[in-house]
């Protein structure tokens, strides 16, 4: 029997998910529809490579997210869509490596930030100036992404990437929790200036 690469690799792949369908049937989850490489999730759609996830749909390589919508990378997140990257973020949409973010849209490497849009680095833009910034470094962060999600797991679990001095002011706690502090009224822009640059558009997952 001769077999090319790739076709010993798609037949071990298969081997090894009917091995793990016998010794450990509830890893597979329950109630999915068409996920692929998923485990211990339940009611998720169209998911691939997800853990733990509970009622997300088109998501990719998520862990312990909850009704959440293309997303990937992402970790401990609920109720977001268009995340990416990001850590423990709930009702949000199109965030980029944050963390700790709630009720937040269009935010780039943003830590505990709430109803906020058009941040990056807990600091606000306008429309035009997030996009035109916010594109040049997601390209440089798709290169770290893998390193930098470990470093958002280990900060959501408590432990802390070394180093860095904190400066006073940027975080204060509300209500028991810890919030980002952003000071200054949000940019203002003329209503009738288009947000939108030539050939820059939000990332989105495909």
């Amino acid at each position: 029997m001769t077999l090319t690469p790739d076709e010993l690799l798609s037949q071990f792949r298969g081997l090894l998910d009917a091995y793990r369908a016998v010794r450990d049937p509830a890893r597979v989850g329950e109630g999915n529809l068409r996920c692929d490489q998923c485990l211990d999730c339940k009611r998720c759609r169209f998911c691939v490579q997800c853990l733990r996830c509970d009622d997300c749909s088109n998501c990719e390589q998520c862990e312990d997210c909850v009704r959440c919508t293309r997303s990937r990378l992402s970790r401990g997140c609920s109720a977001c869509s268009f995340v990416e990257f990001s850590d423990a973020c709930e009702d949000s949409q199109y965030l980029v490596l944050c963390l700790a973010c709630v009720r937040c849209e269009q935010c780039l490497a943003c830590v505990g930030l709430e109803g906020e849009s058009y941040c990056i680095l807990n600091q606000r833009y306008s429309r035009k100036e997030y996009f035109l910034v916010a594109q040049a470094l997601k390209k440089r962060l798709e290169e770290q992404g893998p390193t930098l999600l470990a470093e958002l797991a280990e900060a959501s679990r408590g432990r802390w990437p070394g180093g860095g001095r904190a400066s006073p002011g940027l975080f204060a706690e509300v209500k028991g929790l810890v919030r980002g502090v952003i000071e200054g009224p949000p940019p203002t822009e003329p209503e009738d200036e288009d947000p939108w640059i030539d050939g820059v558009v939000p990332a989105r997952v495909e």
